[in-house]
């Protein structure tokens, strides 16, 4: 009986080692998955990261076009954009405030609802333009009077906040910011440090930025470019920014 007692123990003291390295073992591979996952959850974050600064980098390239011209005279004036005759009855149903900001989208939609007939030809001009574009009133009727420029859809999230970024900087919303103004949206919105020297050099002994006028400029000379193939290379998804109307 007593010879059975000590076999028992003899194979409690050697089994009960064995069965702890075994749970040490397979506990330390368990740690050691999990860190592999958050190495490889990490290394994923920084790759898209990565991606994404390369993006930005090509968008904002784009912004260095022709940026040796003045700017001291660079302001459009409303008088020379008039509401055609036939809208003027629903102008206001189409942008409930003239101050604001719309998407193409919203604009779209302002005008089905009023289901007027004479804005059969004004809906394929919008068309032309990505849904999710911030557009003012103005621009509206820039785009009416064709004289507002497509851009690469991938570009349209760059516009769009540099657009919103100058809008609530525009507290008066009369079109007009001071540079300093301009140089903080600039400062928020890109990340290129090259890229804003670049741009800001034409601005020298400049007080106050028409952000209209350039914007559409700097939409001018993109889409002067967009016919060159081996300068319009992008590889990344289309922007998904959709925003209702900005005050």
């Amino acid at each position: 009986m007593q010879y059975q007692i000590y076999i028992g123990l003899l194979f409690f003291v050697v089994i009960s080692p064995c069965q702890s390295m075994e749970s040490v073992s397979l506990h330390n591979s368990i740690s050691n998955i999990q860190k592999n996952l958050e190495w490889l959850g990490e290394l994923l974050e920084k790759q898209e990261r990565e991606a994404i600064r390369k993006n930005e980098r090509i968008r904002e390239k784009l912004l260095k076009t022709n940026n040796k011209t003045s700017f001291q005279k660079l302001n459009y004036d409303d008088k020379s954009f008039s509401v055609p005759k036939e809208i003027q009855p629903i102008i206001e149903k189409i942008f409930p405030d003239s101050t604001s900001i719309y998407t193409i989208k919203d604009v779209l939609e302002n005008i089905e609802k009023n289901n007027y007939t004479g804005t059969a030809n004004i809906i394929p001009k919008l068309k032309q333009f990505k849904e999710n574009e911030y557009i003012s009133l103005l621009n509206f009727l820039q785009i009416l009077a064709d004289k507002y420029f497509k851009i690469p859809k991938q570009m349209v999230e760059l516009f769009n906040n540099l657009f919103e970024g100058f809008h609530d900087k525009d507290t008066l919303k009369t079109r007009l910011i001071s540079l300093d103004d301009f140089k903080s949206v600039l400062e928020n919105v890109l990340k290129n440090d090259d890229i804003k020297k670049n741009i800001l050099k034409a601005f020298k002994d400049i007080e106050n930025v028409y952000y209209e006028a350039w914007l559409l400029k700097k939409r001018k000379d993109i889409n002067s470019m967009i016919f060159r193939p081996h300068i319009m290379k992008f590889s990344y998804k289309e922007d998904k920014h959709m925003s209702n109307s900005r005050t």
